[in-house]
């Protein structure tokens, strides 16, 4: 069992506007940790594989994509860096 890499992403903009939003850190806290597993995972060409385990947090599918899910994670990390008042450099650095 796999899922894209633009997933976690996506929910992580949306969880921490959640948390903004509604006070309560629990929405940003538990979103980081699914993309930390993604970020983890980088590999040392600086790319991430397009699939990842839900489970285990480790790479799915080998193989990397500047296309479909490959494009959206490496705009999420942009959108997220932006959202964050570029404050977190973690999302630029990927």
């Amino acid at each position: 069992d796999s899922i894209g890499i633009a997933e976690p992403g996506s929910l992580q903009l949306e969880y921490r506007y959640l948390s903004h939003v509604t006070k309560n850190p629990r929405y940003q806290e538990v979103a980081d940790l699914a993309f930390s597993a993604v970020m983890r995972n980088q590999r040392p060409d600086g790319l991430v594989n397009t699939q990842v385990s839900p489970k285990t947090g480790r790479p799915g599918t080998p193989g990397v994509s500047i296309g479909a899910q490959g494009d959206s994670y490496y705009e999420y990390l942009l959108k997220q860096w932006l959202q964050t008042g570029q404050t977190e450099q973690k999302f630029l650095d990927h």
